[in-house]
C-alpha cells in the first residue's frame, strides 16, 4: 500500500482515536497529521513499516500520552474538550457538554494503559490488534479490559453522585 492509500485509508479513525485519547479536536487533528508525517519520513527512508495500521496507532498513543505529559507539567486545567453544537436546541448542548465533561474525567482518573486500552476496544480493534498497538501480551487483553471497564464503571458511578 502507498503512503497515499495509508492515509485514505487510515486517517479518519487515527483522528477518531486520538479524539478519544487528546479530548479536542484540534489535538486529534495534530495528532494524526504528525502520525502520517512519521510514517512519510520512514517510507521515505525505506524503513516503512510492516504493519502501518497498528504502527499509527501506537504512534498516536504515545503521542496522546505526551501530550497528557505536558498538559499535567504545565499545569492546565482545562477540560480539553470541544462541545458539539448543534445550535438547534441548547439544552441538548448542555447535556451533551456534561456528558462529555463526565466521560472525560472518568477518562483521565484512569491509569494510562487502562484509558488506552478502552479507546483501543472502542475504537473497535480485535485483541490481537490491540496487544500489538499497546505492546501487550494477547493473552492478557481480555482481562485488562475487563478490568479497565470496571474501574471506569466504578469512576463513572463516584462521579455521577457528586
Amino acid at each position: 500500500m502507498t503512503l497515499e492509500q495509508d492515509f485514505r485509508t487510515h486517517y479518519t479513525e487515527i483522528y477518531r482515536y486520538a479524539a478519544r485519547l487528546a479530548g479536542s479536536r484540534e489535538n486529534a487533528e495534530d495528532v494524526a497529521q504528525e502520525s502520517f508525517l512519521r510514517l512519510e519520513h520512514l517510507v521515505r527512508r525505506g524503513a516503512g513499516p510492516a504493519e502501518p495500521r497498528a504502527w499509527l496507532f501506537r504512534v498516536a498513543t504515545n503521542l496522546c500520552r505526551d501530550l497528557r505529559r505536558r498538559r499535567r507539567t504545565r499545569g492546565d486545567g482545562r477540560e480539553g474538550l470541544e462541545a458539539l453544537r448543534s445550535r438547534s436546541d441548547p439544552s441538548a448542548d448542555l447535556l451533551r457538554e456534561e456528558r462529555c465533561a463526565l466521560a472525560r474525567r472518568v477518562l483521565d482518573q484512569l491509569r494510562e494503559r487502562d484509558r488506552v486500552l478502552l479507546a483501543l476496544w472502542s475504537a473497535g480493534h480485535s485483541h490481537a490488534e490491540i496487544a500489538r498497538i499497546a505492546g501487550l501480551r494477547s493473552s492478557s487483553i481480555g482481562r485488562l479490559l475487563e478490568r479497565a471497564t470496571r474501574r471506569a464503571a466504578s469512576l463513572l458511578e463516584e462521579e455521577s453522585k457528586r
